[in-house]
């Protein structure tokens, strides 16, 4: 999915809110051609890069500056999600534009969690993406914290989600039974099942089928790790 062919024809106009304004702000009319009408599974996938890139922004400038580790995780990122010509164009202007700006980005993490229907597995999607942005530097800043955690409140994921990720906690058992959204208790075969079950909707069909845009259906290896360990975790519990 060229999805920043659909940001640079004209979804700008009929995104609507915070998004569709950071969208303007960051691109304006250069790029804002037609209203799209492409439903709602264009709008889950601009939403998606957006929000990514506007939070790698706010990611970078968070503690005052960007440092030289930051800068080639983000390209990194950069060429992972394969933005080359126009897109890459639109993408880093997102960038100039959101780390400048005193957007809300709690706003943009409520409407796509909106846009997704508060959709967990696509919420720790987008999540670790930031975390991985948040640790380019080997460093966690408070500042950056702050961010993970409005992230963690308004994509809806579980309280103590960020706390646990970035602590000691990470792999404990009730992390991992969180993370499988089980209860501590659960026998052999219901942490067995819904393992399966997560691993089935993190397949790249499904991701698709939701709105994920295909470049960013990669990283989903990502949370799949995490259900493996979780699994593991509370099947060593069970012994």
């Amino acid at each position: 999915m060229a999805v920043w062919g659909k940001i640079i024809g004209g979804v700008i106009g009929s995104i609507g809110g915070p998004i569709g304004l950071g969208l303007g702000a960051a691109l304006g009319h250069q790029f804002d051609k037609a209203a799209d009408q492409g439903g709602q599974k264009q709008h889950v996938a601009v939403a998606y890069m957006f929000i990514l890139v506007a939070s790698m922004a706010k990611m970078a400038k968070a503690d005052g500056h960007i440092s030289k580790e930051e800068i080639e995780r983000i390209d990194q990122f950069f060429s992972q999600l394969g933005f080359t010509g126009d897109a890459q164009k639109a993408a880093q202007e997102i960038f100039r534009k959101e780390k400048e700006s005193n957007s809300d980005i709690g706003a943009y993490f409520e409407q796509f969690s909106q846009l997704t229907k508060a959709d967990l597995n696509q919420a720790q999607i987008l999540y670790t993406i930031l975390l991985e942005i948040a640790k380019a530097d080997g460093n966690i800043h408070e500042a950056e914290i702050q961010i993970l955690h409005l992230a963690e409140s308004k994509l809806r994921l579980p309280v103590g989600y960020t706390d646990r990720e970035i602590g000691s906690q990470h792999s404990s058992l009730k992390h991992a039974a969180e993370v499988l959204d089980v209860s501590e208790s659960a026998s052999e075969s219901e942490i067995k099942s819904a393992y399966r079950d997560k691993c089935k909707k993190m397949h790249p069909d499904v991701l698709i089928s939701q709105g994920l845009p295909d470049e960013l259906v990669q990283f989903a290896g990502a949370q799949i790790q995490s259900f493996t360990e979780a699994k593991d975790t509370m099947l060593k519990a069970r012994v």
